[in-house]
């Protein structure tokens, strides 16, 4: 079964379908291809994965699912392939995003999230305050005021995050964490129902720590 090279286009047997073992004469064109490879590994060196986006074996870039981002690519002189590595980004940029910076998933999450944390705060001072509140009813409405302001400062500080990362040109999105936002709902001191995930693998360490940093 002839074999065909990639590059020059001619058929050869199996012992010489490699490029190497019938000195293509489109040597240019496999240099070019190692040299795009390099700078590509060269390029990704610095980066930072997120926890859920661990690179995977992903084969030729036809084989690529939608929406995959490119982790690293390397090419391999036995097959004439070009080895890719990729991985599923954890939230994605949306066609049309609402008001160029969100999404409709994402401001369903963040509702969520406001209410959850709310009822968690709000529980939180109510047990705290059990055996005056009998007493001195009007320090419900002091829960109710405490409780807004630190839901308020919650999804500041996890905002803080996103609008960092935009201005990296990094998408990024509020998601629940459904262990979270659990523990949230039934334990009233646990006030974290989810975080701002990055939908890029490509920033650098850097800019991640600016990302993590930022938020009062």
């Amino acid at each position: 079964m002839p074999f065909s090279c990639k590059y020059c286009g001619k058929q050869f047997c199996s012992e010489h379908r490699l490029p190497e073992s019938h000195n293509c004469e489109r040597a240019d064109l496999i240099e070019e291809e190692k040299k795009r490879a390099a700078q590509s590994i060269d390029e990704t060196q610095y980066v930072t994965p997120q926890p859920q986006s661990v690179p995977t074996q992903g084969g030729r870039t036809s084989d690529i699912p939608e929406g995959a981002e490119i982790y690293q690519e390397r090419y391999d002189p036995e097959t004439g392939d070009t080895i890719v590595q990729y991985y599923m980004p954890t939230v994605q940029k949306p066609d049309k995003p609402l008001l160029g910076i969100t999404s409709g998933k994402e401001l369903g999450h963040l509702l969520i999230g406001i209410i959850l944390m709310f009822q968690s705060v709000f529980l939180m001072f109510v047990i705290s305050f059990m055996d005056y509140l009998h007493k001195f009813p009007r320090i419900y409405i002091l829960i109710t005021l405490l409780g807004g302001l630190i839901t308020i400062g919650f999804i500041g500080h996890e905002l803080s995050h996103k609008f960092t990362s935009l201005r990296l040109d990094y998408w990024a999105e509020f998601r629940l964490e459904k262990t979270y936002a659990l523990l949230t709902a039934v334990l009233p001191w646990f006030v974290m129902p989810g975080a701002v995930q990055v939908g890029s693998s490509r920033a650098s360490k850097d800019e991640m720590g600016k990302v993590a940093l930022a938020g009062p």
